[in-house]
């Protein structure tokens, strides 16, 4: 069991330690502490997603400037093969500078390349893997078989939750969440946010559709 932990943290650094871009957090170093391995990874001034919408409401032009800067960094991830798959609040840091908000990526611990069909946190092809209420469809059913679309349901989520205060899929417990999930049941954005543009709200819808 240490073993396939201190792989996956091995698996994480060499997976991180390739991403340099504004929007992710890059790992610089891979060490040894009491003879099991460690990240060396940005620091960020600041909280992550949900701490920050928990604390306070977020104006639409501040959701716009950090979808725009957490689209950049996975779009890099997602240019050499990497897929995330657990895409959430909790995994992008707010780094804060002279009033500024600029987001982070983190923990790619259940990251894939696109292409293999082996997740490289040695879990089995079929394991079901990520985060109730951000989790795409056909990642409930097969983790191992997600490519970079399984990314852009969790964006979708993300960016819903963000403009209106609520998780797009929610329930009592898991099973129904997933339930949610797999039939596209949630309240359509315009109806949470009528002001919001057209093309902003087909966008999410877009993100969070089924097929």
């Amino acid at each position: 069991h240490n073993s396939s932990i201190q792989e996956r943290f091995l698996q994480e650094g060499r997976l991180q330690s390739g991403l340099r871009h504004r929007n992710i957090v890059s790992v610089t170093d891979v060490i040894q502490v009491l003879h099991a391995p460690a990240l060396v990874m940005d620091f960020v001034s600041g909280p992550d997603l949900q701490a920050l919408t928990e604390r306070c409401r977020l104006s639409d032009t501040e959701v716009d400037e950090l979808a725009r800067g957490i689209l950049r960094g996975v779009r890099e991830a997602h240019a050499i093969g990497l897929v995330h798959r657990d895409l959430k609040p909790s995994n992008i840091l707010i780094e804060v500078s002279d009033g500024a908000l600029t987001p982070r990526i983190t923990d790619f611990g259940l990251a894939k390349v696109g292409g293999d069909s082996k997740p490289l946190n040695l879990t089995r092809t079929g394991a079901c893997m990520g985060t109730p209420g951000y989790m795409a469809p056909e990642q409930i059913k097969d983790a191992g078989a997600v490519d970079i679309r399984a990314d852009i349901f969790s964006l979708g989520a993300i960016l819903y939750e963000a403009l209106t205060g609520q998780m797009a899929f929610d329930g009592p417990h898991v099973l129904e969440v997933w339930s949610r999930i797999a039939s596209g049941v949630f309240v359509p954005l315009d109806q949470q946010r009528p002001d919001l543009p057209v093309p902003l709200v087909d966008t999410v819808h877009r993100a969070l559709a089924v097929d």
